[in-house]
């Protein structure tokens, strides 16, 4: 049984007039900020997709000041460095000295470091970052992408092929508003080795244990007739705004079901806990979110992301 997402007419803050790309990044017609369509369908609650993410023996959690992605904005008088994978130089680029990777710590946790160059235009994505005596990083993987694209099928250090700078909840977007789709990972017991559109990719050795049903790149999003209230924290409403207007892609595997935000939105991570457990029970996998209809077909449910502004 499927049922149509419909627009649910809830006030939400105006948005900026311009956006600085390194802020709010990705073309407007990219999936990760495009509102979904009032012709969504969404899977019955009791359908294996959903019964996956829903899953109650699965921890929920939105990670912040672990397992996350921290950005740091370089400036053209910060030192230019180099990043090493296996030894060989790949590329030298201006890295903030107080630049420091997610923890846990590499080689405990993935220490991701997401660096956006000067112009605010582009980002190195580092995976397993760790600093060298000479200045420079050593890393495990890295992904260069454009801020102003669209976000996937370009590489990435997430294993679904697009940037995992995507999908991050960054600092203010509590007040202000997410105008854009969140990133979540699954446990690999929930996920299915394979890949649906935006997922272009399945970078990982794991696929083994990937004996699940949900592929990676499944969109997933909260029903519109749901009643927001219900969730006890000004952030928790935030997050299921984000979660019915824009909806969420799984990119990764995790330990649990995790949604990201970025560690210096930890306070806003803390106040979303709190409602973390009820969001997700509510949420569905998408039937219709597909390359030609992305979020769904019809007219959006929010106003498109808006012109980039000159850096």
């Amino acid at each position: 049984m499927f049922f149509a997402l419909l627009l649910a007419c809830v006030p939400v803050p105006a948005a900026p007039a311009l956006r600085e790309a390194w802020r709010w990044p990705f073309a407007a017609d990219s999936p990760w900020n495009l509102p979904v369509g009032e012709g969504l369908l969404l899977e019955d609650a009791s359908a294996s997709c959903s019964g996956a993410v829903t899953d109650l023996g699965v921890d929920a959690w939105v990670n912040a000041e672990t397992w996350s992605h921290p950005v740091v904005r370089s400036r053209v008088s910060d030192p230019l460095v180099g990043v090493y994978l296996d030894g060989s130089l790949q590329i030298e680029l201006r890295v903030p000295v107080n630049a420091t990777p997610s923890l846990p710590a590499w080689p405990e946790g993935d220490a991701h470091l997401h660096v956006v160059d000067p112009d605010g235009a582009r980002v190195v994505e580092l995976w397993r970052a760790r600093p060298r005596p000479d200045g420079g990083w050593d890393v495990d993987a890295l992904a260069e992408n454009d801020l102003r694209g669209a976000g996937i099928g370009d590489g990435g250090v997430r294993i679904y092929g697009g940037s995992a700078f995507a999908g991050l909840w960054r600092s203010g977007e509590s007040q202000q508003g997410a105008g854009h789709a969140l990133a979540l990972s699954l446990p690999l017991a929930a996920l299915a080795p394979r890949v649906v559109w935006p997922a272009t990719d399945l970078d990982t050795s794991r696929t083994e244990a990937m004996t699940g049903i949900v592929p990676i790149g499944q969109h997933v999003a909260l029903p519109a007739n749901l009643d927001l209230d219900t969730f006890t924290t000004r952030e928790g409403r935030a997050l299921a705004t984000a979660l019915r207007d824009y909806g969420a892609y799984v990119v990764d595997h995790a330990s649990g079901f995790a949604l990201y935000a970025e560690p210096d939105a930890v306070e806003e991570a803390e106040g979303m806990r709190a409602d973390i457990a009820a969001i997700r029970g509510a949420l569905r996998c998408s039937v219709n979110s597909t390359e030609a209809t992305p979020g769904g077909p019809g007219t959006r449910v929010a106003d498109a992301a808006p012109d980039f502004a000159e850096d």
